[in-house]
C-alpha cells in the first residue's frame, strides 16, 4: 500500500541524488496506480494529491485523469475538492477525458453548497473546451445575474458528518453571494471567447452587472464588456439600444462620478478610491467614445465627459502612484476627443500635472510626452497652451538628463511644438544633450527641423546654427569652409555660399543631413550654378537612402528643369536625374519621378502653370 502523505513528502524529500529521487518516485507511481485498480475509494484523495506534487515537481503522470473525475462526482466536500483539483493539473480542453466530466460540471453549477459552486465555475474558467461551454453556459448566466439561486436544506448536502458545513451558509442565496458572481463573469469570459455565438445571451446580463455597487463584480463586467465589443464590431453585431454608444458611456460616467463622490474606506489606496476600478472606467469610456479615428458619440455625452473629467481631478490627492495612473488615462481620453477645444484644454491641462510633476515615477512622463507628440498637429493652435508645453518639456530635459528614453521622446516633442519664441533657447537645450552618444542622431536632426520650421525672419541665424549643428554629427566636414560659408550668408553672397556648399556636398557624399540642408537652402536662394548643382546631385544620389530627402531632391530637380530653356544642357542632366530615380527601390520614388517626366514632356504647359505646380520659390541664371 502506497505511504501516507506526510511520509510521501519525508521519504521523498530524504532522497540524496536525483537517481534516488527518480526510483522513489516511480515505485510510488506503482503503488498509487495498484490502489487505483483495485479501487480503494478511501485512499483515492491523498493518492490523487501525491500525484498532483508529482506533476508540480517536475515529472511526468500519464494516469489519474479519472480518478480525478470520480472524486469530483463524490458527496463530501473534501472529495469534491481534491477532485476538481486534479482536473485542472491532469485535464484541459484538448482532452478526451473531459466529455465525462461535463455532466458534473453542470450539475454542480446549481448545487446548494457555494463552495461546490465556486469550485465548477473555477473548472469552467481553465479547462471547458467549447462543447462544454454551450452546455454550461445557461448555468454560468443564471448564477452571473443571480437568478440561479437555489435553496435546498441543510441536511440533504452532504451524507458524511466529518465534512459538514455551517448550515447558514449552505442556505445562503447565490445573489448573496459575491465570489459566486465573481466567479461566473470569470467563467462567461472562458464561454464567451470558445463559443462567440452565444454573445448575444449575455448582453442583459452584462447591462445589470454594469450598474452593481461590488467593485469586483464590476471590474470583471467591464473585462467582458470589451471582449464583446471587440467582438462584435469585427463581426458586425448589432448591440442592443442600453448598450449603444451614448447609453453605455453615460452609464460609466455614472459609476466614476459614484465612485468619486462616495469613496469607500475598504477600496481606499493612499487617498484614492479604487484607482483600479477608475482608470478601467476612464479606458473603457476613451474606447467606446472613439472609434477608428473618430468620436462616435453626441455633444452631451461630450460635456458630460468634460464636467466628469474635471470631478474627478478635483477628487485626487498628492502625486502618488495611483493619482498619476487615473491622471494618465484622464489625458489619454481628453486627448483622444481632440475635435472638442475644452477637452483638448482639459487633456492639456492633465498633462502639463503629469510633466511637472518631478517627484513621481518616469513612466507617467513618458507616456504624457508621447501624448503630446501624437497631438502635436492640434497643440501648435493653442497658444495659451503651447508655450506652457514647450517650458514643461524643456524642464524634463533639464530634470532628466540620465534618463535617455525620456529625453529621446522630450527632445521630439520639441521638435513639433517648438515656436519662434524659444527657438534658441531649445535649441541650446537640445544641443547641450548631443554630448551623449546615444542622443546625438535624435538631437541633430530634432535641431534642424526646429530651425527650418521657425526660419521666417531669420533666415540668416537660421542657417549660421544648422551649419554649426552639422559640425557636431559630422567632424570631418571642414570647419574653416562651414565658418566661410556663414559669412558668406550674412553678407548675402548666395552664390559664393552655394558653391562652397556644393563642394561640401562632393567632399562629403555620405553626409544626408548636409544633403537636406543643402536642397533647403537651394529653395531659399535666387540665383545658382544650375549644371554644377545638377551634376553634383546626380553623384550623390546613389549614396541617398532616406525617402524624405530623395522627395525633396525630386521635387528640386523637377523645379530647375523645369525654369531651365528648353534643349538646354541643365534640363538634359535634370531629366536624366528624374529617369535613373524611375527605377528606384521606393514606389512613391518612381511614381514622383514618372509623374514628373510626364510634365516636363508636355510642351502645352504655361511657365504660370509649372510654377503652380511646383510651387516655385527660385529662378535660376
Amino acid at each position: 500500500m502506497s505511504s501516507r502523505l506526510k511520509e510521501f513528502l519525508v521519504e521523498l524529500r530524504a532522497c540524496k541524488t536525483n537517481k534516488e529521487e527518480r526510483d522513489f518516485i516511480a515505485n510510488e507511481k506503482t503503488l498509487i496506480r495498484e490502489s487505483f485498480n483495485k479501487n480503494q475509494a478511501a485512499l483515492k484523495p491523498r493518492n490523487l494529491i501525491k500525484l498532483i506534487f508529482m506533476v508540480l515537481q517536475g515529472y511526468e503522470v500519464d494516469f489519474g485523469q479519472v480518478e480525478a473525475i470520480s472524486l469530483a462526482c463524490r458527496p463530501t466536500l473534501l472529495e469534491k475538492q481534491v477532485g476538481y483539483l486534479g482536473m485542472s493539473v491532469f485535464l484541459h480542453d484538448q482532452t478526451d477525458f473531459l466529455m465525462m466530466a461535463t455532466n458534473r460540471l453542470v450539475l454542480d453549477l446549481e448545487h446548494p453548497n457555494a463552495m461546490v459552486r465556486a469550485l465548477s465555475l473555477t473548472a469552467i474558467s481553465t479547462i471547458a473546451d467549447a462543447d462544454m461551454c454551450r452546455s454550461a453556459s445557461m448555468g454560468v448566466l443564471g448564477l452571473m445575474t443571480g437568478s440561479g439561486a437555489r435553496s435546498l436544506p441543510a441536511s440533504s448536502i452532504f451524507s458524511s458528518s466529518t465534512h459538514k458545513m455551517d448550515k447558514q451558509s449552505m442556505t445562503e442565496p447565490v445573489e448573496k453571494s459575491l465570489i459566486i458572481r465573481k466567479k461566473a463573469v470569470h467563467a462567461a469570459r472562458r464561454i464567451l471567447t470558445k463559443c462567440p455565438e452565444l454573445y448575444p445571451d449575455y448582453f442583459n446580463a452584462i447591462h445589470s452587472l454594469l450598474r452593481e455597487k461590488d467593485h469586483g463584480i464590476l471590474l470583471g463586467a467591464l473585462s467582458l464588456l470589451e471582449e464583446m465589443a471587440n467582438y462584435s464590431q469585427s463581426n458586425h453585431i448589432e448591440w442592443p439600444s442600453y448598450l449603444k454608444d451614448d447609453e453605455l458611456i453615460c452609464t460609466l460616467l455614472d459609476k466614476l462620478r459614484y465612485l468619486v463622490a462616495y469613496k469607500d474606506p475598504e477600496y481606499d489606496i493612499v487617498g484614492t478610491s479604487d484607482p483600479f476600478l477608475q482608470t478601467t472606467l476612464i479606458s473603457v469610456i476613451r474606447r467606446h467614445s472613439v472609434r477608428k479615428g473618430h468620436v462616435v458619440i453626441s455633444t452631451a455625452t461630450l460635456y458630460k465627459i468634460s464636467q466628469t473629467i474635471c470631478m474627478t481631478i478635483d477628487a485626487l490627492e498628492g502625486s502618488r502612484k495611483p493619482a498619476q495612473a487615473i491622471l494618465l488615462e484622464i489625458g489619454k481620453l481628453a486627448m483622444s476627443l481632440t475635435n472638442d477645444v475644452e477637452l483638448l484644454k482639459s487633456g492639456l491641462s492633465v498633462l502639463n500635472m503629469l510633466l511637472e510633476n518631478s517627484e513621481a515615477s518616469p513612466n507617467p512622463r513618458f507616456v504624457a510626452l508621447v501624448l503630446l507628440n501624437c497631438s502635436s498637429d492640434k497643440i501648435v493652435h493653442l497658444p495659451e497652451f503651447l508655450n506652457q508645453q514647450i517650458q514643461s518639456t524643456l524642464r524634463i530635459l533639464g530634470e532628466s538628463s540620465q534618463d535617455t528614453d525620456l529625453c529621446i521622446m522630450a527632445i521630439k516633442v520639441l521638435s513639433k511644438i517648438c515656436n519662434e519664441d524659444y527657438l534658441f533657447g531649445t535649441i541650446e537645450a537640445i544641443k547641450a544633450m548631443s554630448n551623449k552618444a546615444e542622443l546625438l542622431e535624435t538631437s541633430i536632426r530634432s535641431v534642424l527641423s526646429i530651425l527650418f520650421r521657425n526660419s521666417s525672419g531669420k533666415e540668416k541665424r537660421t542657417f549660421e546654427e544648422a551649419l554649426k549643428t552639422l559640425v557636431l554629427s559630422n567632424p570631418s566636414v571642414a570647419q574653416d569652409l562651414l565658418g566661410q560659408i556663414i559669412k558668406n550668408v550674412l553678407e548675402n553672397e548666395q552664390e559664393e555660399a552655394v558653391r562652397r556648399m556644393l563642394f561640401l556636398l562632393e567632399s562629403n557624399p555620405g553626409c544626408e543631413d548636409l544633403l537636406l540642408l543643402t536642397l533647403m537652402f537651394f529653395n531659399k536662394c535666387q540665383r545658382f550654378e544650375v549644371q554644377r548643382s545638377l551634376l553634383t546631385l546626380k553623384r550623390i544620389l546613389p549614396s541617398v537612402s532616406n525617402i524624405f530627402i530623395k522627395l525633396r531632391l525630386v521635387n528640386l530637380v523637377a523645379k530647375v528643369v523645369a525654369l531651365s530653356d528648353k534643349g538646354s544642357s541643365e534640363v538634359q542632366t535634370g531629366k536624366l536625374i528624374l529617369s535613373s530615380l524611375k527605377s528606384d527601390s521606393e514606389a512613391e520614388i518612381r511614381l514622383r519621378a514618372c509623374q514628373y517626366l510626364t510634365l516636363l514632356n508636355n510642351s502645352s504647359l504655361s511657365s504660370s502653370t509649372i510654377n503652380a505646380l511646383f510651387n516655385v520659390d527660385l529662378s535660376v541664371p
